[in-house]
């Protein structure tokens, strides 16, 4: 074979590679028509990056921002911390359905306390209202009475008082006028 032949064949073997190699290529990607603002576009042809890969590096970023290592140890301290809220949490939810058990055990009780306790003070109740019913009888009695021996003082006062002017004697002078002093 000639030399020409074998670059013949070489070049088509080559061009049938990058023809696989760009329909495969084309099968992974999908074109984008995008419009970018000026500076973001200078930028761009500034770098050392062609329109595609600034494109498909920013879009990278934008969904799979690079993690460092101050942000891991904050990711891992943020881990360890929900882990310790969950833990509290399922001890939290325990303790309320203990409290639950408690309260439908202990509540019949306090219930049953309540109202022995509200039949022992009404009954107090009773028995200081009747007490009151003899003190209220025994005040109208002690009225009455006090009114009665202020009358029987009042008649005595008065008979005395007649007692007292029989027993006075009687003056057998006659009196002077006020002006005869001699």
């Amino acid at each position: 074979m000639s030399k020409e032949c074998k670059i013949k064949q070489t070049f088509c073997l080559i061009a049938k590679f990058m023809s696989r190699r760009h329909n495969s290529r084309h099968m992974e990607r999908q074109r984008l028509n995008i419009h970018l603002p000026i500076d973001l576009y200078n930028k761009i042809r500034e770098s050392e990056y062609g329109n595609t890969e600034a494109i498909i590096k920013g879009l990278k970023l934008l969904f799979d921002p690079p993690v460092t290592t101050d942000q891991k140890v904050y990711i891992d301290q943020l881990k360890k911390q929900l882990l310790i809220k969950d833990r509290q949490i399922e001890e939290l939810k325990k303790e309320e359905k203990r409290n639950e058990l408690m309260e439908k055990i202990i509540e019949p009780q306090l219930l049953e306390a309540k109202e022995s306790l509200i039949g022992a003070l009404q009954v107090q109740i009773e028995d200081l209202k009747d007490q009151l019913k003899v003190k209220d009888s025994q005040l109208e009695n002690k009225d009455s009475q006090l009114e009665k021996q202020a009358v029987h003082i009042q008649s005595l006062i008065q008979e005395n008082s007649k007692l007292n002017l029989k027993l006075l004697p009687e003056s057998t002078e006659t009196k002077k006028p006020w002006w005869r002093f001699w």
